[in-house]
């Protein structure tokens, strides 16, 4: 258990996911288990959180070449059924091939 959060912060917190909220991945998988073509859009959108908000391109990097070739963003039929399944709104089909032009 840490530390709670103040009244400011639980109010930045919140203003943050409603402004940035669909811009991130949340990890739930859902795009990942809707998708037909078996695209890993959660690994995908992890390996570019890792290059977008902590710097760490080498992590990133390793992370998406270590998909299969089945897996990878080049596998997507941009059929937008990841981003039906996606509770939170994230544009999973851009943000994947963001990932595939930083990462690749």
């Amino acid at each position: 258990a840490g530390a709670r959060l103040t009244g400011a912060e639980e109010r930045t917190l919140a203003r943050f996911v409603r402004e940035r909220g669909q811009d991130y991945c949340h990890g739930c998988a859902r795009c990942r288990r809707a998708c037909p073509s078996g695209v890993a859009t959660t690994a995908i959108l992890h390996a570019l959180a890792y290059e977008e908000s902590y710097g760490k391109s080498g992590r990133a990097r390793e992370a998406y070449a270590a998909l299969g070739p089945k897996e990878t963003a080049s596998a997507c039929r941009d059929c937008g059924t990841c981003e039906k399944a996606c509770p939170y709104g994230v544009a999973v089909r851009s943000r994947i091939r963001e990932a595939a032009r930083l990462l690749t």
